[in-house]
């Protein structure tokens, strides 16, 4: 899933996502703060991951809805989501010429081969 921590990964998305027939796994470029922690993929398989106080922060402040205005204010501003300015790690695909593929997640190194269908 090509997603930021605030873009992306709704919660109805995330739903239908986990319950798509023959979908193994949901890898995330970041922790999605909508869907929760009921709805993200394990942290195996999320590239980007805020630390545990940001996390918390705002599952017990969540930002609002789609549709809903933000409070004035720039990322410093009170209240204001934080912006990502750690390192970044990405997702890596490599395809084999018998039709397995291996997905990597670069911060942990986990990595899941899937067989040819």
């Amino acid at each position: 899933m090509h997603n930021s921590a605030f873009k992306g990964g709704a919660i109805q998305t995330m739903q239908i996502l986990h319950t798509s027939p023959g979908l193994e796994d949901i890898w995330q470029l970041h922790w999605a703060y909508a869907a929760g922690l009921e709805q993200n993929s394990p942290g195996l398989f999320i590239a980007n991951m805020d630390d545990n106080a940001a996390i918390a922060n705002v599952l017990l402040n969540p930002p609002p809805t789609f549709g809903q205005r933000r409070a004035p204010g720039g990322p410093g501003a009170p209240g204001a989501r934080k912006e990502h300015t750690g390192p970044a790690f990405w997702i890596k695909a490599s395809a084999e010429a018998d039709g397995t593929f291996s997905v990597t997640n670069t911060r942990n190194n986990f990595t899941k081969t899937y067989a040819a269908r």
